[in-house]
């Protein structure tokens, strides 16, 4: 397994757990968080304290609905995530995440997510 895909799978099982501390743990001091949500279409967030309110949000926002990594690929220092929120009835959101890692953690982490119009 690649550092970049172990990082990774440390940074989803947190997720996963609601862990917003071992989340940033996993993060540079300057990180920059590009949500699936919010007004920009989306809503940025830069540095370890912005970002914490970012992980809050967007897991209220997600409220424990289940998700599971559908493809990891790496390129250099640069990843591209595949997920999927299970929403139930047989519905989901499908979503990507471009990070950039340094140093061992994620320096860059936007997302994009598609959902049904409605």
């Amino acid at each position: 397994m690649s550092d970049l895909r172990h990082i990774y799978d440390l940074f989803a099982a947190a997720w996963s757990a609601r862990d917003v501390g071992a989340c940033l743990a996993l993060m540079t001091d300057d990180v920059h968080y590009g949500a699936s949500i919010g007004p920009e279409p989306g809503e940025t967030f830069t540095g370890q304290d912005a970002v914490r309110a970012g992980i809050i949000a967007m897991l209220a926002h997600d409220n424990a609905r289940a998700s599971e990594v559908v493809s990891f690929n790496a390129i250099g220092t640069m990843a591209f995530v595949e997920w999927r929120y299970d929403l139930g009835g047989g519905r989901c959101e499908l979503g990507i995440d471009r990070i950039d890692f340094r140093g061992g953690k994620i320096a860059c982490k936007p997302a994009y997510r598609k959902v049904r119009a409605g």
